[in-house]
């Protein structure tokens, strides 16, 4: 593979506009010993083999919610290592020798030139965003129209406890500022047929997506003439999300078994949620073993923090919500993901992004007449409602009443009579029994092989 400065592609050429493909995205399931492969999952001939769990793999999701490199649930079932992974991790790239801010200035122009290339050659006629109080939409949003672009509207979806409406309210200030209409979103009610929808689609490998369902059924409404921005890799790539001084530090110097403890974070409920049987089966030093493995791949990188987290959590997980929910209408561009921006972004050092404001400050270089223009801040969440907190943990006490999984009764369902009594603790609840509404749908499909 040649190398032209920091230019990874020469070998692995796609339109810069798909370029994610290079990253294995979305990703590939393959069945041991047969030559099948598929993005669907359940395309595969998954009923006429057994499956066994994968202890290691196992291990890791049910701390950090995804799963790391190839792995999956399953022993059997791998996802296709990227034909061009090898030669992304290997390559010598040359760190960015400029300041903080000379590199926030040059990432906003590169930013802005590729989003103008990209929209000189769309065929589509109309523009539509998913729009935050965040970065990465707002960057999308400010590029397109540098273009000379006109965005047909905007939409955001009101994110599930303990998310607060600052998403909204910011995005809507956002729109009313630059004349573009904008849609809010209700959260959909039935949140247990979402989450379940979400770790079938990805084949129970991504825990956090179901939210999104609101905007895929929402741009199901549309036409194939409508292109939409999503910004995937954007927090990874452009804002450190994840990284840490702490973690850049640990390692330099090459702190595995600190850095990996630091990325699983604590046992928080799983030691009292599973069985010493499965705790053991699925241990801590597993996982361990297993992060410190997949850390050591990316010792070539300026950020290797970020590329951990863009080739795993990115890939393996987040990847679903513009090439799963968001495709199946609408075409979708993913900007964080074209080449000339992943090249720029590849050769920024780790300290860039200790403080998570790199992105920030590029926006503000590039846009300055928007500066006055607030961001979204987090702030208390709000409790709950009765009636929704009644109906989500009622389903999931049922769902877990009727799928076997390895669950004391006794860590389950004390906890949804609290929920259900406090608005304030109910989504605390429910992000907690998403891990066993996991397990029970997985022994579910291995004991029927079918999706539902």
């Amino acid at each position: 593979m040649t190398q032209m400065n920091n230019d990874i592609t020469q070998e692995t050429a796609v339109p810069p506009e798909l370029f994610y493909r290079n990253f294995g995205m979305p990703p590939l399931f393959t069945l041991e010993g047969t030559e099948h492969a598929a993005h669907d999952f359940f395309a595969l001939p998954i009923q006429q083999h057994a499956l066994d769990f994968d202890d290691d793999a196992m291990a890791v999701f049910l701390r950090l919610g995804f799963f790391l490199s190839a792995d999956t649930p399953f022993k059997q079932i791998r996802v296709q290592h990227p034909a061009a992974q090898e030669a992304f991790l290997q390559q010598q790239v040359q760190p960015y020798q400029g300041s903080f801010d000379d590199a926030a200035r040059e990432y906003g122009e590169v930013f802005k030139r590729a989003i103008a290339n990209y929209l000189s050659t769309m065929t589509q006629d109309k523009i539509v965003m998913p729009l935050s109080g965040g970065r990465d939409s707002r960057h999308m949003l400010f590029a397109i129209l540098a273009s000379g672009k006109q965005i047909d509207h905007c939409v955001t979806c009101v994110r599930p406890p303990p998310y607060d409406e600052q998403d909204i309210n910011v995005a809507r200030e956002l729109c009313k500022e630059l004349n573009i209409r904008h849609h809010a979103l209700a959260l959909e009610p039935d949140y247990l047929a979402q989450q379940l929808e979400n770790f079938r689609m990805s084949g129970y490998c991504a825990e956090e997506n179901a939210w999104i369902s609101v905007v895929a059924n929402y741009f199901n409404t549309l036409d194939s003439s409508y292109v939409a921005f999503d910004g995937l890799a954007g927090g990874i790539l452009s804002d450190g999300a994840f990284t840490s001084a702490k973690k850049i530090q640990l390692y330099r110097e090459e702190k595995w078994q600190e850095l990996a403890d630091i990325i699983l974070s604590a046992e928080g409920y799983l030691p009292a949620m599973l069985s010493k049987q499965d705790y053991l089966r699925w241990s801590r030093e597993k996982a361990v073993s297993r992060v410190i493995a997949e850390l050591k791949r990316y010792k070539h990188c300026p950020n290797p923090i970020g590329q951990f987290y863009l080739w795993n959590r990115t890939r393996r997980e987040i990847c679903y919500i513009p090439f799963g929910y968001m495709n199946k209408v609408v075409n979708v561009a993913t900007p964080y993901m074209f080449r000339d921006v992943y090249n720029f972004l590849l050769q920024l050092p780790g300290k860039f992004f200790a403080s998570e404001s790199f992105h920030t400050r590029a926006i503000e270089l590039t846009y300055p007449q928007y500066a006055h223009i607030r961001w979204a801040e987090r702030t208390p969440p709000k409790p709950v409602g009765l009636a929704q907190r009644i109906k989500t943990l009622t389903d999931i006490g049922g769902f877990l009443l009727k799928n076997p999984h390895p669950v004391s009764k006794r860590f389950i369902y004390p906890r949804l009579a609290a929920g259900m009594l406090s608005g304030d603790y109910a989504s605390r609840v429910t992000d907690i029994m998403a891990t066993p509404v996991y397990l029970a749908e997985l022994q579910r499909f291995i004991r029927s092989g079918r999706r539902s």
